[in-house]
């Protein structure tokens, strides 16, 4: 009797082997979330009037939350990794929707199926909407330096 293993066997079988799988498909979320605002910088600079860049920025918020959403990581049965926090703590710090992109987001989640999961889910947002809707006005006074401080720490 012979037994033998590939590579990716080895690779998903050991606990390392997952970390390293679960990593790399975050990294490959968060680059299309900065090639998606790559391009969306350029639409904006380039041909959008002043007073619709807020539309814009909203709209590649909201992009951005679903493409979060179509490439999550399952660990587990019932259990997915995915960065759509992100988008929508800087969509809500900088746009100031934080209702409309926590109801995003808890509407993303609810594809996946209405569960345990997803009644935290709906409690944590709604409270993170309800802090970053507070935070929104002193977070605009801050000056560009002090808002990267803030957001990186």
């Amino acid at each position: 009797m012979r037994c033998t293993l590939d590579y990716n066997t080895i690779l998903v079988s050991t606990n390392g082997g997952v970390a390293v799988e679960i990593t790399k498909h975050l990294l490959m979320n968060l680059s299309l979330l900065l090639v998606l605002l790559f391009f969306t910088q350029l639409i904006i600079e380039r041909q959008v009037k002043e007073e619709s860049r807020e539309r814009y920025q909203l709209f590649y918020f909201i992009i951005s939350i679903f493409t979060c959403y179509i490439f999550s990581v399952q660990v587990q049965d019932g259990v997915r990794f995915d960065l759509r926090q992100v988008p929508m703590i800087l969509g809500s710090l900088y746009t100031g929707y934080s209702f409309l992109l926590a109801g995003v987001t808890i509407l993303m989640r609810g594809l996946l199926g209405i569960n345990d999961g997803f009644w935290v889910s709906v409690g944590v947002f709604a409270s993170l909407a309800i802090l970053l809707k507070w935070i929104h006005p002193w977070f605009n006074r801050l000056t560009l330096n002090s808002r990267s401080v803030f957001l990186f720490y």
